[in-house]
């Protein structure tokens, strides 16, 4: 559920300007925490995660109009106590907008992937994936969607809702990618082993590569 400011001209906010919420009371809405929040700043949208049953989903994306606000809400608001007994936290968004997409048909390849999720969801940028190690016509069993904004991929995310749907008859995984880091191309050409201890014997190469985030 999104509330939007009105009267806003000109282009969207920069990147740096939306804030994570968690911790939220899940009785708790946009007629509460907007004007909270509002305190720190002008808000350029509001989006509160919402539960099919009607709740909310425990937290909130923020984005101001400037970055100085959002900075601004994270010394005021995080760690608020917002209940007695209930405090919510608050930080920098990552404005992530990668989905992690597991479970996929090993034959798949990149084309069919990125057909499959236009045909699904929206604002579709790019879809990453990695051959198999033993068979390049084959691809690892999942891939990486990127879409063109945090809310485009928050809103597929939420399409994509595992063991609700299902990519050509299989149930897929779904979650946030990890935000890769920026490493050095020199540090790169270095790096040939990656050794992973204490393995379990059912550890498949899909499951090294998902890294399932709490909201």
């Amino acid at each position: 559920m999104a509330a939007d400011r009105h009267g806003w001209e000109g282009p969207a906010p920069p990147r740096g300007c939306e804030v994570f919420v968690g911790k939220i009371p899940r009785d708790m809405y946009e007629d509460e925490l907007v004007p909270l929040f509002e305190r720190a700043g002008r808000i350029y949208e509001f989006r509160l995660m919402m539960e099919f049953s009607g709740e909310n989903r425990g937290y909130a994306f923020v984005m101001y109009t400037n970055r100085e606000a959002a900075q601004r809400a994270i010394q005021m608001l995080d760690n608020h106590e917002i209940r007695p007994g209930k405090f919510i936290g608050v930080c920098v968004s990552l404005d992530n907008c990668r989905l992690f997409i597991g479970s996929i048909p090993k034959d798949k390849r990149k084309d069919e992937i990125m057909d499959e999720m236009t045909k699904v969801t929206d604002g579709v940028v790019d879809v990453i994936v990695y051959p198999s190690s033993t068979d390049k016509s084959r691809n690892r069993g999942f891939a990486f969607v990127e879409y063109e904004s945090h809310k485009a991929a928050a809103m597929a995310r939420r399409r994509l809702i595992p063991g609700t749907f299902q990519l050509w008859g299989h149930s897929i995984q779904v979650d946030w990618a990890e935000p890769e880091k920026d490493v050095d191309e020199e540090v790169m050409q270095r790096v040939r082993v990656l050794y992973v201890r204490n393995l379990m014997l059912s550890t498949s190469e899909e499951t090294l590569f998902f890294r399932e985030k709490s909201a």
